[in-house]
């Protein structure tokens, strides 16, 4: 079975769509609408396009990963230091 972009766009939406539906504790129709807007922008995102899609350097990846392990690090010790202060009661 050979779907065309539409077809498989329109099945992700509506399957992304379901499960928010399921998960979702609010009804009224903004917040249905803003499901279904989200559900889409999320399919069109996921769904192969005929046109390649920016490639990110692994360099670049692995220089974002050592960033971010370093501000966790950096938060963490931060936050010990707060909670440990003896000024605090």
């Amino acid at each position: 079975m050979n779907f065309s972009f539409y077809q498989t766009l329109f099945f992700k939406t509506l399957g992304f769509f379901l499960i928010w539906l399921l998960l979702s504790e609010s009804f009224d129709m903004f917040h249905v609408g803003m499901g279904l807007v989200t559900a889409s922008g999320v399919a069109w995102f996921n769904t192969d396009r005929s046109t390649s899609r920016f490639a990110i350097p692994r360099l670049r990846i692995i220089w974002y990963f050592l960033w971010l392990v370093g501000r966790i690090l950096q938060s963490g010790f931060h936050l010990s230091v707060l909670i440990l202060h003896p000024a605090l009661p």
